[in-house]
């Protein structure tokens, strides 16, 4: 798709940081469609006219109706139209409906609600909610440091391992396959913020650890090291699944985290 719709409308920070945001990376540009709900011709109207001064400057100037400003919002999209998520999204709850006679007319935009912007555990899981990935650091950094994660290595660490060696993992599953011909195993891949760890999971450990083996989406696996030259994989012995630590990375207690593996069988 030729069409870029950014995370940010602009590679540029506002030019007053909002208190409490930082933005302390370039921005990256994601296609329109990565935008859950966004429609190509929305998407197309906002690049021939962009840049934007404002959000009511993009509602007007693009033609966009209040769903597609809510996903963009959702999206954190206009943050640097806005500031952060919770402000785009009030703003873009507010925007003008002018009459076509004028459309056309300069519009003199302002708030007197400045909200508190969203943590960095809100705005990763709104970005997999909405784009289905995050531009900001991995779940695992955020985790890293809880006790459930005591003596977890991490993926890269691998490579330091010997064959046979116990070691503790933890990680999102991104993906799960049980091939037909793989006599009831399964492979599953766990991803944190160094990279993915592949993990072999034996019909008996399969049948100990059935639930969270297949219903996880952040399990800590303990294992042992199977390596052949630059392969590596760890054998799963004993599986716990710590799902409910993504939501602890909201301070709104009704956020449901939305991460999504790829089951092969």
């Amino acid at each position: 798709n030729p069409l870029r719709l950014p995370r940010q409308m602009f590679l540029e920070p506002p030019a007053k940081p909002v208190s409490g945001y930082r933005h302390t990376q370039p921005a990256l540009r994601l296609g329109p469609r990565q935008v859950k709900g966004m429609g190509e011709e929305a998407a197309g109207r906002i690049e021939s006219a962009q840049p934007f001064t404002d959000i009511d400057d993009l509602h007007r100037r693009s033609d966009l109706d209040d769903g597609v400003l809510t996903i963009l919002a959702r999206a954190g999209a206009l943050e640097n139209l806005s500031g952060h998520r919770y402000q785009a999204h009030w703003d873009a709850a507010g925007v003008d409906h002018p009459a076509a006679l004028w459309r056309e007319a300069p519009v003199a935009y302002s708030t007197s609600v400045a909200l508190a912007g969203p943590t960095e555990g809100d705005d990763m899981l709104a970005d997999y909610r909405y784009l289905g990935l995050t531009l900001g650091r991995h779940p695992m950094a955020l985790l890293r440091d809880d006790a459930e994660f005591d003596g977890c290595r991490t993926a890269s660490e691998l490579a330091t391992y010997r064959h046979e060696q116990f070691v503790h993992v933890a990680g999102i599953v991104t993906c799960r396959q049980r091939p037909n011909t793989a006599s009831g195993v399964v492979f599953m891949t766990l991803e944190d913020e160094t990279g993915v760890s592949n993990i072999v999971v034996w019909k008996s450990a399969l049948e100990r650890f059935r639930a969270p083996l297949l219903q996880g989406r952040l399990l800590a696996i303990k294992g042992v090291v199977e390596r052949e030259g630059q392969v590596i994989h760890v054998v799963a012995g004993h599986v716990r699944d710590l799902t409910h630590k993504l939501a602890a990375l909201s301070s709104d207690d009704e956020s449901t985290p939305q991460f999504k593996s790829r089951n092969f069988h």
